[in-house]
């Protein structure tokens, strides 16, 4: 069961922590928003649909959760 949470869903509140095969699809995701957000396209604010159209797997809630996170954690997920 998952359980929401500011919109972000309880199991992806650690999103950057756990083993290497864990952070993989969300490095991903993330590398994915920075350069779309380099690249000047969207308004980071409209990100879902193009995460979405880049990652068949991730269904509008999952992409929303991820680009949540990708903006709350901005600075430490930057740094890595």
């Amino acid at each position: 069961m998952t359980i929401k949470s500011n919109n972000i869903t309880k199991e992806n509140q650690d999103m950057t922590k756990g083993s290497k095969t864990d952070k993989e699809p969300y490095n991903r995701y993330f590398a994915f928003l920075f350069q779309l957000q380099k690249s000047g396209s969207c308004n980071m604010f409209g990100a879902v649909p193009f995460l979405m159209r880049k990652f068949p797997e991730l269904n509008y809630v999952n992409a929303e959760d991820t680009l949540l996170y990708w903006m709350d954690n901005y600075d430490r997920i930057e740094k890595k």
